[in-house]
């Protein structure tokens, strides 16, 4: 997906946790708003830290010359990846949970 076609979705997601847009949603899918937000929290919790995983493996990758540790650093990339990949999953569902189509 597109940074613009990104940026549509969240604004769509913001204007539905009105009570408004809500009126027009389906009663399976009209979520109070603070449950909107909760999985975007969420993600952000789980990205920050990850980030900063990948970053310092980045740099440790850099400095260690040993292939057992760099085997290591790759098992922990991999699993990061794996869990980042998980909560764009969760996001992905949570958005189409709460965007109705056009």
């Amino acid at each position: 997906m597109n940074q613009r076609a990104n940026k549509r979705s969240v604004t769509k997601l913001r204007n539905y946790s009105s009570s408004a847009a809500r009126a027009e949603l389906p009663p399976e899918v009209v979520i109070e708003k603070d449950q909107v937000m909760y999985v975007p929290t969420i993600a952000h919790e789980v990205r920050n830290p990850l980030a900063n995983i990948d970053l310092a493996v980045g740099i440790l990758q850099s400095l260690v010359t040993d292939d057992e540790q760099r085997l290591y650093l790759d098992i922990v990339l991999r699993a990061s990846g794996r869990i980042n990949n998980l909560v764009n999953d969760l996001l992905l569902q949570h958005n189409h949970a709460l965007v109705k189509p056009e």
